[in-house]
């Protein structure tokens, strides 16, 4: 199962619709990969709807804790759908390319009550913690932040919790 995602910015230069193609695999990655395609969207859909899609596909390997909270705050960022969905893919792979083992992937909206601060927090979890995890997971975020220069609402992390 894909879904196919226009990304007007590109379309406008090349002449033809860009497309993002998201598909996932048994290892649970979810990837994308950039293809032009002729399809013509029609203009009615929405970037609400759009991420909806999404993050019903995305809901397969990352758990999505209170979607509707996440999508609020996801359109005030008054981003392009391929800016809103390209660090959810990107931050999946690396995570599971960095991670050894059975882990599993948790998104939320996060409030900050000190500093009134919002943005997505991306943790994850592991059945036990070896001594490096927090190595790990500033390597992801290294990786991330280098790939991602602009991004300040996503945060990955962990809260040590269990899987179950």
């Amino acid at each position: 199962m894909f879904v196919l995602v226009q990304n007007s910015s590109i379309s406008a230069l090349s002449g033809s619709p860009k497309s993002v193609r998201i598909n996932s695999n048994s290892d649970g990655f979810i990837g994308y990969n950039s293809v032009i395609n002729p399809i013509v969207y029609e203009k009615s859909i929405n970037v609400e709807s759009q991420i909806r899609t999404f993050f019903n596909n995305l809901n397969t390997k990352m758990c999505i804790i209170d979607e509707e909270e996440i999508i609020g705050y996801l359109l005030t960022l008054s981003k392009d759908i391929d800016e809103l969905i390209e660090p959810f893919l990107f931050t999946n792979k690396i995570v599971r390319d960095t991670f050894q083992g059975k882990i599993k992937i948790f998104v939320k909206k996060y409030d900050d009550p000190e500093t009134n601060d919002h943005f997505i927090s991306i943790d994850i979890r592991q059945n036990s913690y070896p001594e490096n995890f927090i190595e790990q997971i500033w390597k992801v975020r290294d990786i991330f932040s280098e790939h991602f220069q602009n991004n300040d609402w996503i945060l990955i992390s962990t809260d040590f919790h269990p899987l179950s």
